[in-house]
């Protein structure tokens, strides 16, 4: 009862790019893990790369990550040189700390239109959890991804009746159910940090 009462202590600090990756891990995480993390919007790649830079040079031993978008993958190199520039260090101690500070959302694009193509891939059961027709709810996730980027919830939110926030968190929930095999990787690394 103790446990419950007291305030959690939160183990390891996760860095993000928005709103829209807070909501998908939020809705991806087990409680066990979700609750030993505290989650930090912090604004572009970029600027990860220089939260993590100066987390190093404040305090190596701090438990955090920055789990950038999927379509930074392909950026690693530039985010990684990023952050030893704003670091001033050029050492490989910094590079392996860097290293095993990072992650990625699943995909190889932005989280929007990430999560909105993988929900195509199952809109018979979004349809279920939005209330809508299959065939009609397939159109509207097309004028979603047409909507460009990071506007496809609000197009897509028009078309429903439902605000953006309550949308998205439809389609995440939907993604959990159908397609958590997406997620391991991303969840093992979590867990592996926070059980080190």
């Amino acid at each position: 009862m103790a446990k419950m009462g007291a305030e959690g202590h939160k183990e390891l600090e996760v860095l993000l790019e928005d709103g829209v990756a807070k909501s998908l891990l939020l809705s991806i995480l087990p409680t066990n893990l979700r609750s030993r993390l505290s989650f930090k919007v912090i604004g572009s790649a970029s600027a990860l790369s220089r939260q993590l830079a100066a987390d190093y040079v404040r305090a190596p031993e701090k438990s955090v990550i920055a789990v950038f978008d999927g379509d930074q993958r392909a950026l690693e190199a530039d985010n990684r040189n990023y952050a030893e520039k704003m670091a001033e260090t050029s050492d490989q101690t910094f590079m392996d700390w860097f290293n095993k500070r990072i992650a990625y959302l699943p995909g190889e694009s932005w989280p929007e239109s990430w999560i909105v193509q993988k929900n195509q891939e199952a809109v018979d059961s979004l349809s279920k959890l939005v209330d809508a027709d299959a065939d009609w709810l397939s159109e509207v996730l097309e004028y979603g991804l047409q909507a460009g980027k990071h506007n496809e919830f609000f197009e897509i939110s028009k078309h429903l009746g439902l605000d953006r926030e309550h949308c998205l968190q439809l389609f995440t929930t939907n993604l959990k159910q159908r397609f958590e095999g997406d997620f391991e990787g991303l969840v093992k690394t979590l867990e592996s940090i926070v059980n080190e």
